[in-house]
């Protein structure tokens, strides 16, 4: 079985208290469905070339398609490993991303 070694992987861990289930789109697209506060979805892999392919993260309430958040402007590295963690108090969620690997 051949691997993808084009991708890269990418987590989103929701800790704020100011936000309910969310889903994360990856330039549009849905990437990670009804993430529950204080839990993490499974690694999801994207597309991503070794000099960096740029991303756009939005974050929405879960079944809506408003962003309460959005990260734009990231680069991910093929072969990598990425958490986007969720954090901070209503009015000042803030979305850090941590490369993992």
């Amino acid at each position: 079985v051949p691997t993808l070694t084009a991708t890269a992987k990418v987590r989103t861990v929701n800790v704020s208290p100011a936000l309910g289930a969310i889903d994360v789109y990856a330039n549009g697209l849905l990437a990670v469905s009804a993430v529950a506060q204080n839990s993490a979805s499974d690694y999801v892999l994207l597309p991503a070339v070794a000099g960096g392919t740029t991303y756009q993260f939005d974050f929405d309430p879960t079944g809506t398609t408003t962003p309460v958040l959005t990260l734009p402007g990231v680069s991910l590295v093929a072969n990598s490993v990425y958490t986007i963690y969720l954090a901070g108090p209503p009015g000042a969620v803030q979305a850090i991303l941590v490369q993992d690997l």
